[in-house]
């Protein structure tokens, strides 16, 4: 902070190279303030403030001490030296003010709190309601933004629109979609959801069908709802019970021995463009690409004071890639590590199912091998079903 107010306030550095000690008695008798004393091969050196300069030269004057000025720091001195240049001043009074008009508008916005595919439509639906790039931030009232977006999109619990700089932020909170369910006390019978073999069944509400050892199809009735008395009264019930069940699932993969990829040669073009808030110039004159094969990628260069403070212009960057398509054969091994990596991410995704046993059967032809994975399961197959 003392560094700072110095600067503001401007000093300057003092060599004296006769009688010091004499020089800086005299300084602490006026209560000159002075810092950085440094003794060097010329003499000593220090520094005081602007407006102790003409203090120090009498004071040296009195001592008989030779005083040199070395040099002047900070701010007065900066400014002085481009006084007489009016260019100047006025080129840096147009750029603080079109600094102040950029700051009054948003240049760019982010999205926080979904996944990339749905912060598209969070965009693609804020643009519908006149929030997009350039928008003047007085004229669109967060608030208002806010409310309209949740009550248009029920996927959405909760929105935040934060300005920082000229970068809206903006922070929502996507619904957690519960799975279907039939309300407690409508009517519904139990079903089987796979084929299986009944190991146990436990009923909480509704009256079993089946017993264990029986053998089921998907589809089967297995708890029912519907109950009728004695006097041939018809109940509906909501059936609810846990039937677990020995079941098979299979999952086939077939990799190919031969495979198609693109690969660099390391020849690349580029094509500059500039933004400038909506409008594109583009720093090229030829729009072919004489490569037959390529890969694109993209790159944005935001022009920024610090993070937040996004100025209306970019520099955009398309570079193209050449690729050469070569076929890559693999051998029977590298197949077959390919398939079981491939069957082992389905299993992996078998969730709440307990896998007492694994089987494969491997096929294999000119074209490739085909691998066919059977798993012995243990699980609930029962699922619910409303009752017309």
């Amino acid at each position: 902070m003392i560094k700072i107010l110095r600067f503001f306030m401007g000093y300057v550095i003092v060599l004296i190279k006769d009688n010091p000690e004499r020089l800086l008695n005299e300084l602490s008798n006026k209560k000159i303030s002075y810092w950085s004393l440094t003794k060097t091969k010329h003499g000593t050196q220090l520094c005081v403030h602007k407006s102790s300069l003409d203090k120090l030269l009498n004071a040296a004057q009195m001592t008989k001490s030779n005083a040199e000025l070395i040099k002047k720091e900070g701010f007065p001195y900066f400014i002085g030296k481009y006084k007489k240049r009016a260019g100047l001043a006025v080129g840096v009074l147009i750029i603080a003010s079109l600094l102040f008009v950029c700051s009054l508008f948003v240049w760019r916005i982010e999205v926080i709190g979904c996944k990339d595919t749905t912060s598209q439509n969070v965009l693609k639906t804020l643009n519908s309601y006149g929030f997009d790039i350039g928008t003047y931030k007085k004229a669109a009232i967060a608030r208002d933004i806010e409310n309209r977006f949740l009550i248009d999109n029920t996927d959405y619990t909760w929105i935040s629109i934060n300005y920082k700089g000229t970068t809206a932020y903006i922070e929502v909170r996507e619904r957690v979609k519960k799975p279907d369910f039939i309300a407690e006390g409508e009517p519904c019978s139990i079903y089987a959801a796979r084929d299986g073999v009944i190991d146990s069944i436990i009923s909480y509400a509704g009256y079993p069908i089946v017993k264990k050892g029986d053998t089921v199809r998907a589809g089967d009735l297995i708890v029912s709802g519907l109950y009728t008395d004695k006097y041939e009264v018809t109940f509906k019930l909501h059936s609810r019970a846990k039937v677990m069940a020995n079941t098979v699932r299979t999952h086939t993969v077939t990799v190919p021995y031969k495979e198609t990829v693109h690969i660099a040669t390391g020849k690349s073009k580029n094509k500059y463009s500039i933004n400038i808030i909506r409008f594109t110039i583009p720093l090229y004159f030829n729009k072919k690409i004489s490569y037959n094969n390529y890969d694109i990628t993209h790159k944005q260069k935001l022009f920024c004071l610090g993070r937040d403070f996004v100025l209306p212009f970019s520099l955009n960057v398309e570079t193209y890639l050449q690729t050469e398509s070569a076929v890559c054969r693999k051998s029977k091994e590298a197949a077959l590590r390919d398939a079981y990596e491939l069957l082992s991410e389905y299993e992996y995704s078998l969730t709440g199912i307990e896998i007492k046993d694994r089987d494969y059967s491997v096929t294999e032809n000119e074209d490739g091998v085909t691998v066919k994975m059977t798993l012995d399961c243990y699980e609930d197959i029962a699922v619910s079903q409303k009752i017309d």
